[in-house]
């Protein structure tokens, strides 16, 4: 063997090959398996050059994507054309965008209101010793300790009470240990979370309405709810005038009790002066009020939630009681193709059996539905944490960990209830991290978790992706429901109350006002409505009508309608300061100054402003010139036949300039010819040349107003001379803008056939953007088993020079043999 022999010390299965041969193994090996080689290069050659494919597709995409939304869509309306120029003449009123397309001419508007939200007044508060009050400060600190003291006589009766505040008909206990945020949060789940705020800077609540419009209101006062150790479902509560409370938390009444006894002797006074129109009117209003409320529950919920209402109302296990909610004509009708006077009819009409639903079958109705919805809730978490990962499982186990146990137990003094609360903590972390728990032992140390802390349940939902599950959607929508309903059912108990004091004239005003005060006030205003039909203006009962309405008003915050007039005789009511009236969008700012008692109008003087339309048509030129050159410089791109894509291999032995130049060179040819892109150049070229017969009979083509097409060799790219243009547009604006309007018609209809989607591909892409996806995902499938083959056949190349290398090593040891033996 010569000394300057290149040898491999390639291993295979323990063995070292090469040292008998002399050979370079590697080199055997490659050379034989080199067919196999060549097929996994070329098909990974394939996938590489569709990937780059895919790239640029999705590149050009984005550009046509663009010319079609932005250029294309826009060039078809005319609203994009005809603009014009506004002047006002009183900036204090109104105010126009701009770029509005207004109708040329004089437009005259009088703001006689400005659309206002319900603001609430609130004063600066601080702490009973005078410190600041922060979010984390507790309401034992900022109300005098004598209101949770309070003694409140009813009757011949005295009671204990809690201070209370009502806000739009919800009652809110203001307790000890509530912090500011507590309550913050309390008065956004009334009135809208963007309804609220506490400022820590100034030390006080800001309450207001986000929206506009008189249909947005707020009412708050302040009572005291009775606590009647004998029946612990006493809830009345008495309505405080001037309350310390009120003066503590800073937020104004928008109603005292003077307020509600007013309303009494209003609704008195109905009754008296017709008693059967006025208990007619409570009585229609109680059934509206229950059927309206199922009405939007199962409006708004989603099909579980109404699942779980429906299984409610037509239980099996029904009570005894004549009257009960369970009910199979009802449930048919539980569902969103249901209209309102649907529901209703099931609930009240005599052909259902003569059935009749009471305040408390509404409010067990929804109980049982948020009980069914919480119970498949529970089994949908529970199935999850059961089948989740050891790593999920971990995290699920660390929310009910970090429960602050210690401190829910300090807020009860009971020795054998904190041992209770102790006992469910302990247990349901035991069966959670027992992953051989069966689903129902889950389900019920889940229960025990929600007990303890409802946010660590909603964050182990959170965990094992269940919240926004439809169970965990329909659970907290029936919540809310059961929530919602029992208010409203409180409301309508004590509407049918008054009902029965109307009729006693030994009940005063001060009573009723007291009851009244309980009643949700839109239900109030629906009694009054329902009992002013059909009653003729300026007569007695209608001003009696009017002024319980006044009354309720009274009782709180409204927000108001914008009023405007437009040109002396339209007359615009709106909720918002946003009105669009003959095409004009304005925003209303202020109100109209009078002199004279005449409202003195703002005139709104449009001329049309050629400018813009000269703008839009430069730009599309621009951008579709922009957008054709490319395409055409893809498709005549000279081919890279000779251009492979490089292995890794071949990379090594190449600079990275040399390899990106020699890498441009393919991906510029890859749309070489492409069958459609040369089909959307063309379509959108034979387009924009078409000649257009307008309504009138004229023909025209871009050619016709300074817009031509260049020489053969730029492949459709547009040029404008601005003077024709211009002219074209001073001189006949209408025509032009049907021209454009047209052509842009007839280029969005054809690019809209590619935009769709369709087997080849998908919604919003112009090219074949499934089919690419499908060839690689089917070459990379083929390339995993060449890539297998390839492995076999280097196992077999090693094994056949494994056994050559021992026979060489065998041949060369007998003759080794040989030679000492004759020696």
């Amino acid at each position: 063997m010569s000394s300057s022999s290149k040898t491999s010390t390639s291993t295979f299965n323990g063995n070292i090959v090469g040292l008998a041969s002399g050979m370079d193994t590697d080199q055997w090996i490659t050379a034989l398996v080199k067919p196999q080689q060549t097929k996994v290069d070329n098909k990974q050659a394939d996938i590489t050059k569709a990937e780059w494919k895919q790239e640029i597709y999705t590149e050009l995409n984005t550009k046509l994507c663009t010319f079609y939304d932005d250029y294309v869509g826009q060039m078809r309306l005319e609203s994009t054309f005809n603009k014009t120029v506004p002047t006002l003449s009183n900036n204090d009123t109104i105010s126009v965008s701009s770029n509005a397309a207004i109708p040329q001419g004089i437009h005259n508007f009088v703001v006689k209101q400005m659309a206002t939200n319900a603001v609430v007044n609130t004063t600066n508060i601080t702490k009973t010793n005078g410190a600041a009050v922060t979010k984390d400060t507790k309401l034992e600190d900022i109300i005098p300790d004598a209101e949770y003291h309070r003694t409140i006589t009813v009757g011949a009766d005295t009671f204990d009470a809690k201070p209370m505040m009502r806000v739009n008909g919800v009652n809110i206990e203001l307790k000890k240990e509530m912090t500011v945020a507590d309550l913050t949060e309390k008065l956004q789940e009334v009135l809208g979370e963007d309804a609220v705020k506490f400022d820590s800077d100034v030390g006080a609540f800001i309450i207001g309405t986000s929206k506009t419009g008189e249909d947005q209101k707020i009412s708050v006062s302040y009572n005291y709810q009775i606590v009647n150790p004998s029946d612990e479902n006493d809830t009345r509560c008495v309505i405080a005038d001037d309350s310390a409370v009120e003066r503590a938390i800073g937020i104004k009444a928008t109603a005292q009790l003077s307020n509600y006894t007013e309303l009494a002797q209003s609704m008195g006074e109905m009754y008296s002066t017709d008693s059967i129109k006025t208990l007619s009117a409570i009585n229609d209003t109680i059934k509206d009020t229950i059927a309206k409320s199922i009405y939007d529950a199962i409006q708004s919920g989603n099909s579980k939630m109404i699942d779980a209402l429906n299984s409610a109302a037509a239980t099996t296990d029904a009570p005894d009681s004549a009257n009960s909610y369970y009910n199979v004509d009802v449930a048919a009708k539980l569902n969103k193709e249901s209209s309102l006077e649907d529901i209703k009819n099931a609930l009240f009409s005599s052909d259902a059996l003569g059935y009749q639903m009471s305040t408390t079958d509404v409010k067990n109705l929804f109980n049982e539905a948020e009980d069914r919805a919480k119970r498949s809730y529970y089994g949908k978490v529970a199935e999850a944490v059961k089948d989740a990962t050891s790593t999920k499982r971990e995290q699920v186990v660390g929310k009910v960990t970090r429960i602050d146990i210690e401190a829910i137990k300090s807020a009860h003094s009971d020795p054998a209830e904190q041992e209770a609360l102790q006992a469910k903590y302990d247990h349901a972390i035991s069966v959670l991290n027992n992953t051989t728990s069966s689903k129902e032992e889950i389900e019920s140390a889940l229960v025990e978790v929600a007990e303890l802390d409802s946010s660590a349940f909603n964050n182990i939902s959170i965990v094992v992706s269940q919240y926004n599950s439809d169970e965990g959607v329909a659970y907290r929508q029936s919540v809310k429901n059961a929530s919602h309903i029992g208010n409203i059912a409180n409301s309508l108990d004590n509407l049918a109350a008054v009902a029965h004091m109307l009729g006693d004239a030994a009940v005063s005003d001060n009573a009723m006002g007291q009851v009244l005060a309980e009643i949700d006030p839109k239900i109030i205003s629906e009694v009054i409505d329902n009992a002013g039909k059909d009653v003729a203006s300026g007569t007695d009962y209608a001003n009696k009508v009017q002024n319980a309405k006044d009354n309720i008003a009274n009782t709180a915050k409204v927000g108001k309608d914008a009023i405007v007039t437009y040109n002396s005789g339209i007359e615009i009511k709106s909720a918002s300061n946003s009105i669009k009236v003959n095409g004009i969008n304005i925003e209303v700012i202020g109100q109209s100054q009078q002199v004279g008692g005449e409202y003195v109008p703002t005139r709104l003087t449009a001329v049309r402003d050629t400018s813009k339309a000269m703008d839009f048509i430069k730009k599309f030129v621009e951008q579709y010139n922009s957008l054709i050159s490319e395409m055409n410089t893809k498709l005549d791109a000279k081919s890279a036949k000779d251009y492979t894509v490089l292995t890794e291999a071949q990379k090594d032995e190449m600079s990275d300039k040399e390899v990106e130049r020699w890498e441009k060179k393919i991906k510029d040819s890859l749309l070489r010819k492409d069958d459609t892109l040369d089909a959307l150049t063309s379509n959108m070229r034979t387009i924009l040349d078409t000649i257009v017969e307008l309504d009138d009979g004229e023909k025209m083509g871009l050619f016709s107003v300074g817009v031509n097409t260049g020489e053969w060799k730029e492949k459709g790219k547009l040029h404008i001379t601005e003077s024709e243009l211009q002219e074209a547009l001073d001189s006949n604006f209408d025509n032009v803008v049907k021209l454009f309007n047209k052509l842009g018609e007839s280029l969005y209809d054809q690019l809209t056939t590619y935009y769709r989607s369709s087997d080849l591909s998908s919604s919003g892409n112009f090219f074949n953007d499934k089919t690419l996806s499908s060839q690689i995902s089917t070459d990379k499938d083929t390339l995993k088993q060449l890539k297998t083959k390839l492995e076999t056949a280097k196992k077999s190349a090693q094994t056949k020079i494994t056994s050559m290398e021992k026979m060489i090593s065998q041949m060369n040891s007998q003759s080794s043999w040989l030679s000492q033996t004759f020696s």
